[in-house]
């Protein structure tokens, strides 16, 4: 649902604001409840370090790639994205299996097959959720005020359920339409999905 598009927005934008954060790093911008404790830390951080300049630094350039770099990517593994599709995989074939048994013909069968089951469920769903973790990601800020914020998450839902919804409506056309139809739809949702995650693999760097 739509919540669920805000929640990971909300983590995405978290993230982000951290590295920001981290790479942007200023001592001045510190606060502390009690000014002899600043003054402490301070004067520990210049023992420590040479000077409060060579902290940030520090934390601005070192730390920031080692807590980067152990995140290894700031986008979700291709597995995940197929990972999700298992479920709504396993109910398709769960209905392969009592058409089955209910004796449909072979043609019928390897349509249902290579339309619904692989080119729908295994091929495109994992390409629909690929592009939600990137619009969560990519729009993760918010705009405005809550409720703009709100609707953001909410438009990004509508973009993903359109783009389910093709997928979606291509199998039953392609089921409807016969064997022809059918191969050529997962011929297409494979090229789909190559040139998704593919990409995406091997640029699976950290955000500069």
């Amino acid at each position: 649902s739509a919540f669920l598009f805000h929640a990971l927005r909300r983590n995405n934008n978290s993230k982000n604001k951290l590295f920001s954060d981290l790479r942007n790093f200023r001592l001045d911008r510190v606060h502390c409840s009690e000014e002899f404790d600043k003054e402490y830390v301070f004067s520990a951080i210049s023992k420590w370090y040479g000077s409060t300049e060579a902290f940030e630094e520090h934390v601005r350039g070192q730390l920031c790639s080692e807590i980067v770099s152990n995140l290894k990517c700031t986008h979700v593994p291709t597995s995940h994205c197929f990972l999700q599709a298992t479920f709504t995989t396993a109910q398709g074939l769960t209905s392969f299996l009592s058409i089955w048994k209910c004796g449909a013909p072979v043609d019928y069968l390897l349509i249902y097959l290579i339309a619904t089951i692989l080119a729908q469920c295994c091929l495109w769903l994992p390409v629909t959720f690929k592009l939600a973790f990137y619009l969560c990601d990519r729009f993760s800020a918010p705009v405005g005020g809550r409720l703009c914020n709100a609707f953001q998450s909410f438009a990004i839902y509508v973009c993903w359920f359109v783009v389910y919804g093709v997928g979606y409506q291509a199998s039953i056309l392609a089921g409807d339409s016969g064997m022809g139809a059918s191969i050529v739809l997962a011929l297409v949702a494979s090229v789909v999905a190559c040139l998704t995650f593919f990409p995406f693999k091997r640029r699976c760097i950290p955000k500069r």
